[in-house]
């Protein structure tokens, strides 16, 4: 089961809740007022990869200039 959070529109608590797929778009009862009127945030997702984190890219800016003309470089 996915993770997700919300934050209570009542007592703008956030909190996080263990639910199925389908359950997702369904209120969550905060747990602190027990208030249903919450919003259920975006996912963040994290990838963990086996490179050296401190390589960077191996071509191109890391910027829409590409090869670096705006002066970001």
């Amino acid at each position: 089961m996915p993770l997700y959070e919300y934050t209570c529109l009542d007592c703008h608590r956030s909190f996080e809740m263990l639910r199925k797929f389908s359950e997702a778009e369904v209120p969550a009862p905060c747990p602190r007022c027990g208030s249903e009127e919450t919003v259920r945030h975006l996912p963040v997702f994290v990838v963990h990869g086996s490179g050296n984190a401190e390589a960077g890219p191996t071509a191109g800016g890391g910027c829409a200039c590409g090869a670096g003309g705006c002066g970001c470089h």
